[in-house]
């Protein structure tokens, strides 16, 4: 299972929602490093993602604990 778009995903949203200068490509390359072989992981990836699908002030409230350790 490659989570790898779904982290680039998780930090291109992150990235528009809150932080214009956040390193993508770093988050992307630690988030996919992170998921291999952890399924737990590549769950709270795909929890996050799914968090982060909605207005980005409604995901500054609503998803700090999906995210919690993918992005900051």
């Amino acid at each position: 299972v490659s989570t790898a778009p779904t982290c680039r995903d998780v930090c291109n949203r992150y990235q528009d929602c809150f932080d214009d200068d956040f390193d993508v490509t770093g988050c992307t390359h630690d988030c996919a490093d992170a998921a291999i072989d952890d399924e737990a992981f590549q769950d709270r990836v795909e929890s996050c993602e799914d968090c982060l699908d909605r207005t980005c002030e409604a995901a500054a409230f609503a998803c700090p604990a999906e995210c919690a350790g993918i992005v900051p």
